[in-house]
């Protein structure tokens, strides 16, 4: 903006200054964490603590379902979009990160912030997944012979329980473990990514926003020849903090659509994404665009939504780590003891289910409120934490 002022002299001067957009609902945006993070739980759920779609529908024959089974099951096909929403997690942080040092960046305060944050909540986590592991693998050991366990369950325990050494554990604490982490903490695959991103984040902020958008370009052009996982993430992280940097200069759509119109579109590109994302079509890179243009509509409508952040919202977002952190222990250690009642109808319902992930979230509250909570506020002592936590989940 161009900025002509008198001085006392009398004499014209011009001079620039750059508007930055105060009026984006950010709080709003933490809907959109809650609702991926409840996502990947309830995926997540699905898959250990229920038969699977062929076997629901050999004892629950459709001609009998009522309105409460459509309901669950399409909810249980509809969470399953895998990596996508993980990546979706990724634009996130890329866009709270930039978000959180929009004012001032130092390195060392960074660096420390960034360690707390992450690493102790991280490392304890992979010691409770280690115990629950264990635990998990003698209850099955020590279960009735027709155990109602799914049969991918007990495979699952099987494999990871080879797993559990010194060896792996250390590995695992260190971030060099993608796959066959310790403690079967398969949701951690994605803390890698995060933390390449993290080493590299004052890199990218130090570049002008053009220069990132033209890395950005670059990333793409490589993947696109390498296929190369790692350069696939940072293309999302960037992603992110280059929406941030559109979205706090003002950018709207030229167009205001009403919220039905958001809403019915979000649900076409969700439709597409889990389409394009199935393993049976396998169109990775289709899925990715459409992901980078789900996120960009979706942070478009909430940082521009009028209303208050609903409470179950800005709950689940607090604890969006930790739940990403634990639950996959907390489901692991709850089918095991279920499987020693021995019920050939225990997994078919929905009941192991839904209290499943109720049991998650409670155990992730108590992690947060006694482990997350008190290490930030170690971390940024009177200061009140940003919403920028690492807002990583996985997809099995």
């Amino acid at each position: 903006m161009l900025i002509i002022r008198c001085t006392s002299t009398g004499i014209l001067v011009a001079s620039t200054i750059i508007i930055v957009h105060t009026n984006l609902k950010i709080n709003q945006v933490h809907i959109l964490r809650a609702f991926a993070c409840l996502g990947v739980l309830l995926n997540h759920a699905t898959k250990t603590l229920w038969v699977g779609e062929e076997v629901f529908k050999s004892t629950h024959p459709v001609v009998q379902w009522d309105i409460h089974d459509y309901i669950v099951y399409g909810l249980s096909k509809i969470v399953t979009v895998e990596d996508q929403r993980v990546y979706f997690f990724f634009i996130l942080s890329g866009f709270f990160l930039q978000y959180s040092v929009r004012e001032s960046f130092s390195l060392s305060d960074y660096a420390r912030k960034r360690l707390l944050r992450l690493y102790p909540a991280y490392l304890l986590s992979i010691v409770l997944s280690g115990v629950a592991l264990f635990i998990s693998f003698n209850l099955l050991d020590n279960a009735p012979v027709a155990t109602s366990a799914p049969p991918r369950f007990t495979e699952f325990i099987t494999n990871y329980y080879s797993y559990l050494t010194h060896y792996n554990f250390v590995r695992t604490s260190l971030f060099l473990a993608t796959d066959n982490l310790f403690g079967g903490a398969y949701q951690l695959w994605s803390m890698p990514h995060e933390i390449i991103f993290c080493l590299l984040f004052p890199l990218y902020y130090h570049l002008k926003s053009h220069w990132r958008l033209a890395l950005l370009l670059v990333l793409v052009a490589l993947f696109c020849t390498t296929h190369n996982r790692y350069v696939h993430t940072q293309i999302f992280f960037l992603a992110g903090m280059a929406y941030y940097d559109i979205f706090s200069k003002g950018f709207t759509l030229p167009i205001k659509l009403p919220a039905a119109c958001y809403y019915l579109t979000f649900g076409v590109l969700y439709a597409s994404i889990q389409y394009f994302a199935d393993p049976t079509h396998s169109h990775e890179r289709v899925a990715s665009v459409l992901t980078l243009l789900f996120s960009f509509l979706a942070l478009d409508f909430f940082l521009h939504r009028k209303g208050t952040l609903p409470k179950p919202m800005k709950w689940l977002s607090q604890i969006s780590y930790s739940v990403y952190l634990n639950h996959a222990w907390v489901l692991m250690l709850y089918c095991a003891v279920l499987s020693c009642f021995n019920s050939p109808v225990m997994f078919t319902g929905y009941f192991p289910l839904m209290s499943g992930t109720l049991l998650c979230l409670a155990v992730s509250y108590l992690f947060y409120s006694q482990v997350e909570k008190r290490i930030q506020a170690y971390a940024y002592g009177k200061q009140t934490a940003p919403a920028d936590a690492p807002y990583v989940a996985a997809a099995a």
